[in-house]
């Protein structure tokens, strides 16, 4: 059977395990750019959190004392480096990234039943019957169709009747043939969920004379016993209950597990055998033994190998939110895992609306914290670091943490922990508003060498400076701030028009971010009226310069910023150039034929409901600034025209017909502005189609949204 050996290659995460239980995070969107982590957001950072997925936070702790290896690669550009940078990532990304070789997971022939290791476990059962002297030329080829049955009995073309007189009711030659045959049966039997016919031949086996079929025959009667376990546990639907466990069945696998590892201890499947007995163990609902086999593991497996991955994704889906799992903590990384996810907490605050209550966990109090100090006797750094976490987290005293957390931010290098807290010393710093919080995030930067540790200490910089007004220093010739992505989210949201002129000029450090500049400040210039000021920065959009959001063929992002000067202008109503509208709007800002022409630009270049226009969430990077006014998004133009006396009857006739079709077919706004309600659309409708009834805006317009 292919899982025999296959299965040595996999911790015990196998089929009609439950999914994920989210421990770790939530789901795919983006990163929230602050160094706050209270609970579980769209991403993870390189500092040690609260609000970490909770795999991110165990390899961090496991890879503490670990010889150092090269850092995962860095993003390029691209749509994952414009949600993360390189400052925030998914675990599945950092995973990746880390873990090259690590398998994918494939869907073969009979995923997700116990037919899955039909075909592969073939082969191995006919390497032993070929190893095996005393089984002839006949008896090989009689096992060999047995065993090409059992896959036909998987695909539903046999019975296990069938299968039994057609390939196993023989007579073999050789005692050692029957051996295997009556293994046959009881895989048959395995397959079929006919749990008292599989245990009872593979039962008999385990005193064959052939090594392999006794062999593995142990380690069947326990996996008989593990899936009987399981099997009570699924629904008709494939769905798992935890409560509907065989919890005798579990305990008799966990104790014929124990046996083959004590029979064979460095035998064929103990690798399998131990992730199974980890899987009963689980089944059997004991929380303590489960949290045995991980602090185990995690002191002695090799943090940067495949099988730490699989670890650490099997603790967080199978232990780390079990109701009991609070008493079943076994060392100091499984516990200080567990204090972190104890310590989140919603954005609506309350000890009572704690994240961590919604699995129906109770908050870490900082008398639980306290009880736990001798089972960090040996490491007081995690152990002030978890009480400087609830410090900051839970309690916000602030103070606190920088007692906790003494300043080391001079260091030529940092291990995760040691980063770590040097990060919320810096957190804790930018709450109490410390006029050398700065100092101490460049100071930081010196030995912030790793691919994730120094652009998050460039981020803390950033957010200083942005809240001390000081956006400008990030781009000055010997700014410490090089990470692309923070340097366009101060661009996109806190830079001022003098200092996106000069970054659109002369200060960019590529060519991108000049883009960025310019596009940003045009866009801001006439969303905001400023047109003299739009006509003159024209000039700053390079020859060539994109007008697609993606590059054609190799679909990575782009700056369109070459709209402004090759976009469209003109479709149904006709306008000319920009560089002309904005010509006539500089002269007069309330120029009706400008504004409507301003208006086709935006509709007819994806300027409508811009992303620049959203304000960002309190306390992130883009939040402490502002581009001074306020935008006038395309509905408005409308509005203000169709309200306007004295305009051109064409005029107001197509700004009434933009105004309804704004709301097509949706009947919500797409022209940006507050939406407006359905009698008004239709107040507009029919007055163009009454008072402007001869143009052919009024005649093109059907009906309203």
């Amino acid at each position: 059977m292919r899982g025999l050996r296959a299965l040595a290659m996999v911790l015990f995460a196998a089929v009609l395990w439950p999914a994920t239980a989210q421990a770790s995070g939530g789901y795919s969107c983006g990163a929230s750019w602050s160094l706050e982590s209270p609970d579980t957001d769209c991403a993870s950072t390189v500092v040690i959190s609260p609000g970490n997925d909770t795999r991110v936070n165990l390899l961090l702790l496991m890879r503490e004392s670990a010889s150092p290896r090269p850092d995962a690669p860095p993003l390029q550009r691209g749509w994952e480096f414009q949600e993360y940078g390189n400052t925030f990532f998914e675990w599945q990304m950092l995973a990746d990234a880390l873990f090259p070789a690590s398998p994918r997971p494939g869907y073969p022939q009979f995923y997700g039943t116990r037919c899955q290791s039909v075909k592969g476990g073939g082969e191995v059962f006919m390497a032993a019957v070929t190893r095996n002297g005393r089984v002839g030329p006949m008896d090989r080829l009689k096992l060999a169709e047995g065993r090409v049955a059992l896959v036909s009995q998987c695909e539903g073309d046999l019975s296990t009747r069938e299968l039994d007189r057609l390939t196993v009711q023989r007579n073999y030659i050789s005692p050692a043939a029957g051996e295997f045959g009556t293994y046959i049966i009881g895989a048959s039997a395995f397959y079929a969920s006919d749990w008292r016919t599989a245990a009872a031949k593979f039962s008999a086996l385990k005193k064959a004379k052939d090594a392999w079929v006794r062999e593995a025959a142990y380690y069947m009667v326990a996996r008989t016993a593990l899936a009987m376990a399981n099997d009570s546990a699924v629904n008709e639907w494939g769905y798992f209950d935890a409560d509907k466990t065989d919890l005798q069945a579990a305990s008799l696998a966990r104790s014929a597990l124990a046996d083959y590892l004590k029979a064979y201890p460095s035998g064929r499947f103990a690798n399998s055998a131990r992730g199974l007995l980890r899987r009963a163990t689980w089944l059997g609902g004991e929380a303590s033994r489960q949290g045995e086999h991980y602090a185990r593991l995690l002191a002695s497996v090799d943090p940067h190998s495949v099988p730490a991955r699989e670890l650490l994704e099997e603790i967080d889906n199978k232990f780390l939110l079990r109701s009991d799992v609070a008493k079943a903590m076994h060392g100091p990384l499984l516990l200080a895992a567990h204090d972190l996810l104890r310590m989140r907490r919603s954005e609506d605050g309350g000890d009572a609306l704690g994240a961590y209550s919604r699995y129906g966990g109770k908050l870490l109090s900082a008398k639980d914290l306290e009880a736990q100090a001798s089972a960090f006797a040996e490491r007081p750094d995690l152990y002030s670091f978890l009480k400087a976490n609830h410090a900051y987290y839970v309690a916000k005293d602030y103070r606190r943490v920088l007692q906790l957390v003494p300043d080391d931010a001079r260091r030529k290098s940092y291990t995760p922990l040691q980063f770590s807290r040097q990060a919320l010393r810096g957190m804790a710093l930018a709450k109490l508003g410390d006029r050398n919080e700065a100092g101490f995030w460049q100071e930081l930067l010196v030995g912030a060498g790793t691919a994730y540790q120094r652009p998050t200490a460039e981020l803390g910089l950033a957010l200083a400076w942005e809240r001390a007004g000081q956006v400008e220093k990030a781009f000055a010739a010997n700014s410490p701030i090089r990470d692309a992505r923070i340097r366009e989210r101060l661009l996109e949201y806190s830079a001022g028009p003098q200092l996106l002129r000069q970054v659109a000029s002369k200060t960019a450090q590529s060519g991108e971010e000049r883009d960025l500049a310019a596009y940003v400040l045009l866009y801001r210039e006439l969303s905001h009226g400023q047109y003299a000021s739009a006509l003159r920065d024209l000039g700053l959009v390079r020859k060539g310069a994109p007008t697609n959001h993606y590059d054609e063929k190799t679909y990575e992002p782009l700056t369109p910023v070459g709209l402004f000067t090759s976009g469209k202008f003109s479709q149904a109503y006709a306008c000319p150039a920009l560089r002309e509208t904005l010509g006539r709007l500089s002269r007069s800002a309330r120029d009706v034929q400008g504004r409507l022409c301003l208006a086709e630009f935006y509709r007819l270049n994806g300027f409508d409901d811009h992303y620049l226009d959203y304000e960002q969430a309190e306390g992130t990077l883009g939040s402490y600034a502002d581009y001074p006014g306020k935008p006038v998004p395309r509905s408005a133009i409308y509005d203000a025209i169709i309200a306007e006396p004295g305009v051109p009857r064409d005029a107001k006739a197509y700004a009434l017909y933009r105004a309804i079709h704004c709301y097509a077919p949706s009947k919500y706004s797409t022209c940006g502005g507050e939406q407006v309600p359905e009698a008004k659309r239709g107040a507009w409708f029919r007055r163009l189609k009454g008072e402007f009834g001869d143009t052919r805006w009024a005649k093109e317009a059907k009906y309203y949204w």
